[in-house]
């Protein structure tokens, strides 16, 4: 994230999700990888100055809906900001996938 306005961003906040698997589907949260042991939704990981990660706070069951925020504060003009999700998907060798739209 970069800030391309002449002044400084006093907050941002980023949502984004991760996919939920069903047994016998896991998603295994990667990056951050620190907020993976997190089960409450009131802990926040630091992974820079100024910014945190936390499972996403306006519903208590967003850790299992995989709903991610990052809390960016006071990013100055011209300042970069870098946020990172990434996940893995493990299924049991010969499952056969299904699709229903």
């Amino acid at each position: 994230v970069k800030n391309n306005r002449n002044g400084a961003i006093s907050r941002l906040i980023i949502r984004d999700a991760i996919p939920v698997g069903q047994d016998p589907v896991k998603v295994l949260l990667k990056t951050p990888a620190e907020l993976a042991t997190v089960a409450s939704v009131d802990t926040e990981v630091k992974i820079a100055d100024g910014a945190v990660t936390r499972w996403g706070k306006d519903k208590p069951n967003n850790r299992e809906e995989g709903l991610v925020e990052w809390v960016l504060d006071n990013i100055q003009s011209g300042e970069e900001k870098k946020v990172e999700l990434a996940w893995s998907v493990e299924v049991p060798q010969g499952y056969k996938w299904s699709y229903t739209p």
